[in-house]
């Protein structure tokens, strides 16, 4: 699998702009659990170690965000003819990230922070604005 890792890298990495966190999968989890394993022997039960793994060691959220990020990669070495099919194709990812509602409360507090930033701000500027014309205005009388 590291060579396949490597041949995917030359061909879609300069391509992608989330390249980034497909290294970052493949270094952190899937390179220690399937970089040796031979890409003809690859199958599902691979994806679902790997997707276990990362389970028990992080969250499932990161678990599914890992299979999500890998399995572009077995599908370009399917279309290439690496692969006969893609052997994750059937892989459930699990559980996914939830939006989040917030209740009412915690939106009143949001916008009291804001609120008090604002006027922190405009307070700051105001002083800062001050500073200024009195800086101008003495300029102004020496320049007399």
């Amino acid at each position: 699998m590291s060579e396949l890792f490597g041949r995917y890298t030359n061909a879609v990495g300069a391509r992608m702009r989330s390249f980034q966190d497909v290294k970052s999968v493949w270094r952190i989890w899937a390179e220690p659990r399937i970089g040796k394993v031979r890409i003809t022997d690859l199958s599902i039960y691979h994806g679902i170690d790997l997707r276990d793994n990362v389970a028990a060691e992080s969250s499932q959220i990161r678990a599914a965000s890992a299979i999500r990020v890998l399995r572009p990669m077995l599908s370009w070495a399917a279309s290439e003819g690496y692969l006969p099919v893609d052997p994750w194709l059937g892989l459930k990812v699990g559980q996914l990230a939830q939006s989040r509602t917030y209740p009412p409360q915690e939106i009143q507090n949001t916008r009291g922070c804001e609120a008090r930033r604002f006027w922190l701000h405009r307070n700051v500027l105001q002083s800062k604005t001050k500073a200024c014309e009195k800086r101008d205005a003495v300029a102004r009388r020496l320049r007399k």
